[in-house]
């Protein structure tokens, strides 16, 4: 357990696109797919919810977790642990949406929680320890059940996407971004390695491709440009639901 709690990174623990990361994408997919499709009972709106509750106190406990591990290990950091990164916050934001059954809450996590979630799977940038280890199952996990929430949210309880909540995402991003540009400037001088959001530099696999006030401006851009794709999506996905029920009449 020691080893498996460990809190020196000892290198990276996945390659992508090998054959375990083409697995964990699959299970992601087909997950995503068969709740889609309403399997396992899921019409039922009681089951549903109960569902949902599961989920939603898997990531709870896992974030609780995390934190304890973090701050146990003394691998906590001020410069990257906090929960600032828009996956982060998203996670949290589909906990307490779900739980509380909170809409405003779940429709914020709906939209970073798909970006992040996607992006994550897609492109897994984990903790930077070799297997076994804690994060490793922890990555995956984490993103896996937010795909799974999204979907379940989206086209079984069906909370649609309006214009006015697009535009609740999009005020409620920029100040949010806006503030965590500002966070990262004032801290970045005590902190060099400070970069919540990538809002002031791009991650260190990429490396440097503009300056600082142009990545910020791009950044920000970027944000919007991914917010009404995402609305553009939820309400094709919306049209298609309804069209759907026009043809089964």
């Amino acid at each position: 357990m020691k080893h498996f709690f460990r809190a020196i990174e000892d290198g990276v623990p996945l390659k992508l696109f090998s054959p375990v990361h083409l697995v964990l994408l699959a299970i992601y997919i087909f997950g995503i797919i068969f709740i889609a499709k309403k399997k396992f009972g899921l019409n039922d709106e009681k089951r549903n919810r109960k569902f949902l509750i599961v989920l939603a106190s898997i990531l709870l406990i896992d974030q609780i977790v995390l934190y304890a591990w973090q701050l146990g290990s003394g691998y906590f950091r001020m410069d990257i642990s906090l929960p600032l990164y828009h996956c982060r916050l998203a996670v949290w934001m589909l906990i307490i949406g779900v739980l509380l059954d909170n809409r405003k809450i779940k429709v914020i996590g709906i939209y970073w929680g798909t970006m992040g979630s996607v992006m994550a799977m897609v492109m897994a940038d984990l903790y930077k320890f070799q297997f076994p280890h804690y994060t490793n199952f922890q990555f995956f996990i984490v993103h896996i059940i937010m795909g799974w929430i999204i979907a379940d949210l989206l086209f079984v309880t069906k909370d649609s996407i309006t214009k006015e909540d697009n535009k609740f995402v999009v005020i409620f991003t920029n100040v949010y971004n806006v503030l965590l540009v500002a966070f990262n400037l004032l801290m970045v001088k005590s902190l060099p390695d400070i970069n919540y959001g990538y809002m002031i530099g791009m991650p260190p696999f990429i490396g440097p491709i503009f300056s600082r006030p142009i990545h910020i401006l791009v950044m920000l851009i970027l944000f919007n440009i991914a917010m009404f794709g995402l609305n553009y999506l939820f309400r094709a996905v919306q049209r298609g639901e309804m069209n759907d029920k026009k043809v089964l009449k």
